[in-house]
Order: structure tokens, then C-alpha cells, then sequence
């Protein structure tokens, strides 16, 4: 099985429906740390894709 975990190490935001500022923030921090773990790297757009929602799921 390869791990395939995402790794946010932010501030826990809210869930209030609203893709603002700080969840773009939040998008962008994880997609770094995932790319920089060197296994399965993610574009750092703050887009939440295909692979952004995998990542998600599996964590």
C-alpha cells in the first residue's frame, strides 16, 4: 500500500461553505507539503482538483 497521506499543519478552519482567503491558504500549505514529500506531488495552485481531492480523501 503506498502512502499516500496529505499533510496540513495549519491553523483548523471553520467549515461555513465559503472557499475564501484562508482556505485558499489552506489548499496551497497542503499541496506544498504533500509535493515536497516527494511522493505523488501536487501542482501548488489552490485548486482543489482530482488529485488535491485524493489527497484529501486519503487523509
Amino acid at each position: 500500500m503506498i502512502d499516500d497521506h496529505a499533510h496540513y499543519d495549519g491553523p483548523k478552519l471553520p467549515v461555513d461553505g465559503d472557499y475564501g482567503a484562508k482556505t485558499g491558504t489552506a489548499v496551497r500549505r497542503l499541496q506544498a507539503n504533500r509535493s515536497a514529500s516527494g511522493r505523488h506531488p501536487i501542482s501548488v495552485d489552490g485548486m482543489v482538483g482530482p488529485q488535491t481531492w485524493r489527497a484529501l480523501r486519503a487523509a
